[in-house]
């Protein structure tokens, strides 16, 4: 007879709720369109999709945890705000722009789902404008300076 601690038993029970990559696998992503309001205006930004994978793949209960707004980026991937009109540079900023197509094709993904059991997910969706700055230094925002590394 097998003797098994309830330590043990209880440390293997605890293991099991944790979601690992393991347990999913993405079939069919979409790509958002770009929204015209914000690609009128060169804004680039993203939106994180926090959603749950249901048992058959499907997404369920979308909504959006951030969303920034930028046009420009360090050799970092850090993102700012650069304001043409006075010259300053600022941090990227929360925006709505992307929120929708974001929803949007956050509802066409389709995953496997090998934990049998619905599983919390988020998804970053990218919306880079042609115009987007990218500089090889970095940016002070005290005095809105490139610091070269």
């Amino acid at each position: 007879m097998i003797k098994i601690s309830f330590k043990l038993l209880l440390a293997i029970s605890t293991i099991s709720s944790y979601v690992i990559a393991d347990d999913f696998k993405a079939k069919a992503k979409f790509k958002p369109q770009y929204p015209k309001s914000a690609y009128v205006k060169r804004i680039s930004g993203y939106a994180v999709v926090e959603f749950v994978i249901n048992e058959k793949g499907r997404t369920e209960n979308q909504s959006i945890s951030s969303a920034k707004c930028f046009n420009l980026i360090d050799k970092n991937g850090a993102y700012f705000w650069y304001d043409f009109q006075n010259d300053e540079v600022s941090d990227a900023y929360d925006c709505k722009y992307f929120d929708f197509k974001a929803l949007k094709a956050s509802k066409q993904l389709i995953y496997e789902n090998y934990a049998g059991k619905p599983i919390e997910h988020s998804y970053k969706y990218n919306f880079r404008h042609w115009s987007l700055i990218k500089v090889d230094s970095v940016i002070d925002l005290e005095s809105g300076d490139f610091i070269l590394k």
